[in-house]
């Protein structure tokens, strides 16, 4: 039988066969490394514009209020009315509603969907941030029920925790009833820790919350994000 030995360019073909094979498993391999890594930067980024939205939105309420404020609306006429809810019976004329264009002009702004378990903003003059004005309850909105990523987030966000640090915990629960008008003249329940005090926003995780604006009372340890809107 007569045997036929590969020629030269078929040899230097298989080769080049070989090479184009073994780039392509390079790109494939690195395709994938690519799209693990970017799908993790995206829920980081997402986590990241979810904290932004929260902090953005404390900002304006803050900012609206003191706006009132120098229009010359006393705190007692503030009023957060939204839905049925939050009526204040001292305010008579639009000029005092947070959320009406002849007030504080702003539209009612819900929790960015992921960022918490489904509560959204609670404004409440039940509470008091340590260190913060006075011994008396504080104007406060409150984001109940924040995830634990998107509250570290926030923290790292406004220079209360760095990257290694864990969510700051209040050593005592809160209750924050819907402001409508009055404030407590009772000693104020606290948001406290070490990390927040004297900070007029923050996230920290409470031993519990009551609130007559949850749908379910009260949660059970959960991470709140707070904005002072008045400190007394």
């Amino acid at each position: 039988m007569t045997s036929f030995a590969p020629s030269p360019s078929e040899r230097g073909s298989s080769f080049i066969i070989i090479l184009i094979a073994v780039a392509l498993f390079a790109a494939l391999t690195y395709a994938i490394s690519r799209s693990s890594s970017g799908a993790k930067n995206l829920s980081q980024e997402q986590v990241r514009l979810l904290a932004s939205e929260i902090i953005d939105s404390g900002n304006r309420f803050s900012e609206t209020i003191s706006r009132l404020k120098l229009a010359g609306i006393p705190e007692s006429d503030i009023s957060f009315e939204y839905n049925g809810n939050y009526v204040n019976a001292a305010c008579t004329t639009n000029d005092c509603k947070v959320f009406d264009f002849d007030g504080g002009g702003l539209e009612w702004d819900t929790a960015p969907t992921g960022s918490t378990g489904g509560d959204d903003w609670i404004f409440t003059s039940g509470i008091a941030i340590e260190d913060i004005g006075t011994t008396n309850t504080d104007l406060v909105a409150i984001l109940p029920g924040v995830n634990e990523d998107v509250c570290h987030r926030i923290n790292v966000l406004i220079d209360i925790e760095a990257e290694t640090d864990t969510a700051p915990i209040s050593g005592s629960g809160i209750t924050a009833d819907g402001f409508t008008g009055s404030y407590s003249s009772g000693i104020p329940t606290l948001i406290s820790s070490a990390k927040t005090n004297g900070k007029r926003s923050g996230c920290a995780l409470v031993a519990s919350m009551a609130s007559d604006m949850l749908a379910s009372s009260p949660l059970s340890q959960p991470r709140v994000y707070y904005q002072v809107l008045i400190a007394r």
